[in-house]
């Protein structure tokens, strides 16, 4: 897999989880603005 699938798949995963987990950061408004840039070293 190229280094930029896995850092796009892990914050894929992350936003699943904070959404699974539910609580105050559960909502889009906590975790949508973040973007991956750059690349991976």
């Amino acid at each position: 897999m190229p280094e930029a699938e896995g850092a796009v798949n892990a914050l894929a995963g992350l936003q699943r989880a904070m959404i699974a987990g539910g609580g105050s950061h559960g909502h889009p408004y906590h975790w949508a603005a973040f973007v991956l840039t750059g690349r991976e070293h």
